[in-house]
């Protein structure tokens, strides 16, 4: 019986080292999805394709332009709503359904522009990914926050620097993991002259 103990033991601590050799062990990575990460909140967010193809743009879209954002031209659907210099719903905010209202998939866009020399401009984040947007060399960012009834999740800010200004449109999703076709869209028509 005692054989049988020392065996037992013998055997359990060969497949212990063996286990713990195996964890060791590099184990080759699988290439990584492209991620971004959400240093304030320890979040990594899913970065969007790019797009790879021509969009196709409803007949229905209008063009926004605004004279206090000279330059910056794009389409939106019909149906969304420009409440003030540079913002757009693609829901009604005026009736909330909630605190912080942000309907299923309701998305909130802003735009601006800003002088390249103001002081209120902040360097572009270690984590940023490249673009061109209407040929023009850019960046973005991906936030992702904490749950909020009816808040905003996630957010995009994409950023076009031209010789005097700075271009900023932020897109903001009620939803963590919002499909991003319709910003997609958008931004795809974005012109800046």
């Amino acid at each position: 019986m005692r054989k049988i103990a020392v065996l037992s033991l013998l055997v359990g601590l060969i497949l212990a080292a063996a286990c713990s050799e195996a964890e060791e062990a590099p184990i080759p990575a699988a290439s990584p999805s492209p991620t971004l990460a959400n240093p304030e909140a320890g979040v990594v967010a899913p970065l969007p394709p790019p797009l790879r193809q021509p969009v196709t743009i409803p007949a229905n879209w209008l063009t926004f332009t605004d004279p206090a954002i000279p330059g910056l031209t794009f389409r939106y659907p019909a149906g969304w709503r420009v409440t003030e210099i540079g913002t757009l719903f693609s829901f009604d905010p005026s009736r909330p359904t909630s605190p912080h209202a942000f309907p299923p998939s309701g998305i909130k866009l802003q735009v601006d522009r800003v002088p390249l020399d103001s002081p209120a401009l902040s360097p572009r984040p270690e984590e940023a990914t490249d673009l061109v947007l209407s040929g023009l060399p850019a960046w973005e960012i991906v936030r992702v926050f904490d749950p909020v009834t009816g808040g905003a999740q996630r957010s995009h800010l994409v950023v076009v620097d031209t010789a005097e200004y700075r271009y900023v449109i932020t897109a903001h999703f009620a939803e963590q993991y919002a499909d991003e076709t319709l910003f997609q869209q958008i931004l795809s028509t974005l012109r800046i002259s």
